[in-house]
């Protein structure tokens, strides 16, 4: 009865506060929308998309990630932390060289991998990164700028739109009977007229800042990697914890197999990830306030109370329903997987509730203690991708998934306790 009752006063409160950001509650409904059009954007994938070539999608999306990952997002961090100060003293030119430069890398990089895993790679896949490098680091360079300076109305407005043109390229793809792109071409021509839209209607809304401070090249580049480099190592091991299964599954199993593990697990990580931003939100005015540990502490373990209360009910309606929710968001192509939605809403909660603690860590500066946790649970991500996907198939990597979750939320909670 005293569980039920700390849920209710947390719900009340949470609400209550999530009014009170009207500023915030921009940003969180756009990330709600988003995941929602997300969701109809998979059904329709999964009624026209084979599980083969959605799988085969998802090797070529998770080799860009990796790339995307190690060298644009830091890029983008950087950028977005120095707009109202380095940027604005020595302009954007070293920046747009840097963004430059880092495309060309990314894509040739993409080229070695293409040709060393396919033996050959698409003109039409080359050409569409040739593209659509460039202008997703332009797209998402927008898309902070307006975050940092506190236009969250534009950002909201972007984020929705980007997730509203996916979806309706594919349907006039799939639906209507275009003829032009097919299967996975059509849903890399979703991710470019994505891009494309938002840096039409967004470009004007960016700033290019013209120098008023001199500063040499090479000094700036220093600047630049004293910055990034840990961002880059963490990239890796991050990168290993969400998209390794992947390839292991089509290593052991099949490219099909990889399709229809995607989707169910695409649909199986919306459910937290579409509640866990209204948390962050909310805990980070006071996690990054002026407070002592123990407040912050405080305040972060009675979220984590509610949240875990909100997770049971959650996860015991799609263990449930779990079937009825793959009939519904995703197609009998993908029946095969139906069980791993409830696994892998299990593994997001989980992680979801790690990011929670993990505030804590960004807020003090102590980011060293979330890659000792990304490391030790890619080790076993990988390992137990191994031992069990030849024995257990799909749900052996979804097991994986959610071991090597729990490993890490058991090591941020350690230094949690600690702190």
């Amino acid at each position: 009865m005293n569980s039920i009752n700390t849920a209710s006063v947390f719900l009340r409160s949470t609400f209550l506060r999530y009014l009170k950001h009207s500023d915030k509650k921009y940003v969180v409904l756009s990330q709600i929308i988003s995941a929602i059009i997300g969701l109809a954007s998979g059904k329709l994938i999964a009624l026209y998309v084979s599980p083969k070539e959605f799988g085969e999608y998802n090797i070529q999306f998770a080799a860009y990630t990796f790339f995307s990952t190690l060298l644009l997002s830091p890029f983008l961090q950087f950028s977005k932390s120095t707009i109202r100060t380095l940027q604005k003293r020595i302009g954007s030119k070293y920046y747009l060289y840097l963004g430059v430069g880092i495309s060309i890398i990314v894509f040739i990089l993409l080229k070695i991998f293409y040709t060393m895993y396919y033996g050959e790679w698409n003109p039409y896949i080359a050409a569409f990164f040739l593209l659509f490098i460039p202008l997703t680091l332009l797209s998402s360079t927008v898309s902070d700028f307006l975050m940092v300076n506190n236009k969250l109305l534009d950002f909201s407005k972007l984020t929705v739109i980007k997730s509203a043109v996916g979806l309706l390229f594919i349907l006039c793809c799939f639906h209507f009977g275009a003829t032009l792109f097919k299967g996975q071409e059509a849903l890399w021509g979703m991710q470019l007229i994505s891009v494309v839209f938002c840096i039409v209607l967004f470009s004007r809304k960016y700033k290019f800042y013209l120098s008023t401070y001199k500063i040499s090249l090479i000094n700036f580049i220093k600047k630049y990697f004293s910055f990034t480099w840990p961002l880059i190592f963490l990239a890796i091991w991050s990168w290993i914890n969400n998209y390794f299964d992947r390839y292991a599954i089509d290593y052991f199993l099949s490219t099909q197999d990889v399709g229809i593990y995607n989707a169910n697990y695409g649909v199986g990580s919306k459910f937290f990830l579409l509640l866990s931003p209204i948390i962050m939100a909310l805990i980070s005015p006071f996690v990054y306030d002026k407070l002592s540990i123990d407040e912050k502490k405080h305040k972060i373990s009675s979220y984590v109370q509610g949240y875990l209360f909100l997770g049971i009910i959650i996860l015991s309606g799609i263990y449930i329903s779990k079937n009825l929710i793959g009939e519904v968001l995703l197609s009998s192509l993908y029946q095969g997987g139906f069980n791993l939605i409830f696994w892998t809403a299990l593994a997001f909660f989980i992680l979801t509730t790690t990011h929670i603690y993990e505030s804590l860590f960004y807020a003090e500066h102590k980011t060293n203690i979330i890659l000792i946790g990304n490391i030790i649970a890619a080790i076993f991500n990988v390992a137990l991708n191994i031992v069990l996907i030849p024995e257990f198939g799909i749900f052996g990597a979804a097991l994986a998934t959610c071991i090597g979750f729990f490993v890490q939320f058991i090591i941020i909670y350690f230094f949690y306790r600690r702190a």
